[in-house]
């Protein structure tokens, strides 16, 4: 009965071991791919390493961060910025200490202000009486 025991404690013991290996492996995995997002390599190449880190722990809001840094990046070098704005923007308040968020965030709202002055410099000539504009001439 004491050898029963015994080698339940040592099973149990075996496979504590077992899964802190595995979970310390897990996230040295995604560490890695989380430093790869950051690194040197293409576009496409580090947001691929963004998503897999993410994925691995999505409880890492960090790791989320990563994915849309580089997901508005992607949408800034195809002059699409209204949207890189409007996808870092909610996490502008949030964001700390996270210099690549920084980076592209003030990019894009570097990008965007004389969009919006344009926007509202145009729209303004179109105004009717009242400031009314005809939906045609709403520039999103």
């Amino acid at each position: 009965m004491a050898r029963q025991h015994a080698r339940r404690g040592v099973a149990l013991a075996l496979a504590a071991a077992a899964l802190a290996v595995i979970a310390i492996a897990w996230h040295l995995a995604a560490l890695t791919a989380y430093d790869t997002s950051a690194g040197t390599g293409t576009l496409v190449s580090r947001i691929n390493a963004a998503e897999l880190a993410a994925h691995l722990e999505p409880w890492s809001e960090r790791f989320q961060w990563r994915v849309v840094t580089l997901r508005a990046q992607r949408l800034l070098n195809a002059g699409r910025i209204d949207e890189a704005f409007w996808l870092l923007e909610p996490l502008s308040q949030i964001v700390r200490g996270d210099a690549l968020y920084r980076s592209v965030y003030q990019e894009a709202v570097h990008l965007k202000a004389p969009l919006d002055a344009r926007k509202a410099h145009v729209q303004h000539a179109k105004e009717k009486a009242g400031g009314v504009l005809d939906p045609a001439d709403v520039q999103r």
